[in-house]
């Protein structure tokens, strides 16, 4: 008995003792010193995308008889479209590259309008650029180029611009201008200084050159004080000086100067002479870029034919009106020769000229 117990004693010992070798203590992990988060370099920006194409409206108002306005970088030109077109052209068309307007010479002598307005789609891409035009017109007259904007269903106006009179001497007058799209507002140019204040309070005159019944154009000058900008002396303000005139609403086939002496201070405008202008009067402005209003004009300018001294009594006649009306011609042939063919008042019939 007491063997069992002094051996049961011994293993209960012998469990204390691996039981205390085996709950060592477990070892606590070092950390690793506390630094702050280091922030990720941030990603260089993009440039800023282009959701969505571009529906702009062109409108092309021209009294010249021909005109081309270019869209130079048109190669995100989608789709295109005329919308209406007014007046009376003999050509007209809409492509991806631009618009062609045209009239014959004769409608635009009479002052005719015509107009085309034409709707594109561009791609977004077209907005990393601005969209450049170009418009080329003829001698006569002028043209006016609108652009709008298609914004919430609605085309709002962003640049308007008139182009008139001669540039150049290669007779296509060129006239640039920029839009930038993603702002749609006309990339700023630097213009002229406003001339307005050059011409207030100057003495101005006028004169009316011959005119006789077979004219078909009238010239006429503008003197001016001998000092007076853009003719040759007074002060610079470093741009060209162009200008031109209207009479009767016509606009002015070119305004020029002589350097001779003896017309100095004189500026002289050439107009198309309707039939109808003919011992009439009518308003005459004269304008110079740099200035938006007119720097001289006149309600009524007498446009009065040099008639040739005829007998009392016409020689031969009555005839038709259609002879000797609106429709003048300078000469009839009645018998024994031919003879003036005057219109009313003289009675629209043939009358012999005076020797």
């Amino acid at each position: 008995m007491k063997k069992i117990v002094g051996l049961a004693f011994t293993l209960i010992i012998a469990a204390l003792i691996l039981t205390a070798c085996s709950l060592q203590p477990e070892a606590t992990p070092t950390q690793a010193p506390t630094q702050p988060p280091s922030e990720p370099e941030p990603e260089p920006s993009a440039p800023p995308s282009i959701s969505g194409n571009f529906h702009i409206r062109i409108e092309l108002i021209c009294t010249t008889d021909w005109a081309n306005l270019q869209i130079v970088n048109h190669e995100h030109v989608l789709s295109t479209g005329i919308v209406s077109v007014s007046g009376d052209p003999t050509k007209y068309e809409a492509t991806r590259g631009g618009i062609g307007l045209g009239q014959t010479i004769n409608s635009s002598m009479e002052g005719g309008q015509v107009g085309i307005i034409v709707d594109y789609e561009l791609a977004a891409q077209a907005g990393e650029e601005d969209l450049a035009f170009l418009l080329e017109k003829g001698n006569l007259n002028g043209c006016t180029v609108m652009v709008y904007h298609l914004v919430g269903g609605d085309y709002q106006l962003v640049y308007e611009a008139e182009h008139q009179g001669v540039v150049g001497g290669e007779g296509l007058n060129p006239f640039e201008f920029v839009l930038d799209l993603n702002s749609m507002t006309p990339v700023a140019v630097v213009g002229p200084p406003d001339r307005c204040d050059y011409f207030k309070g100057l003495d101005f005159s006028i004169v009316v050159l011959s005119i006789l019944p077979e004219d078909t154009s009238v010239t006429l000058y503008t003197k001016f004080p001998e000092d007076v900008i853009g003719l040759g002396d007074g002060l610079d303000d470093g741009m060209a000086w162009d200008y031109y005139a209207t009479l009767g609403g016509i606009d002015s086939i070119e305004c020029y100067t002589y350097k001779d002496q003896l017309y100095r201070g004189r500026l002289y405008c050439g107009f198309p002479m309707p039939k109808r202008f003919q011992d009439t009067s009518q308003p005459f402005a004269q304008m110079v870029n740099g200035c938006d209003e007119p720097i001289y004009e006149i309600p009524y300018l007498s446009l009065l034919v040099e008639w040739p001294e005829v007998v009392s009594a016409p020689v031969c006649g009555p005839v038709p009106d259609l002879i000797c009306g609106d429709e003048f011609k300078n000469w009839c042939t009645c018998t024994g020769g031919q003879y003036l063919c005057l219109p009313p008042p003289f009675g629209a019939s043939c009358y012999k000229p005076k020797k």
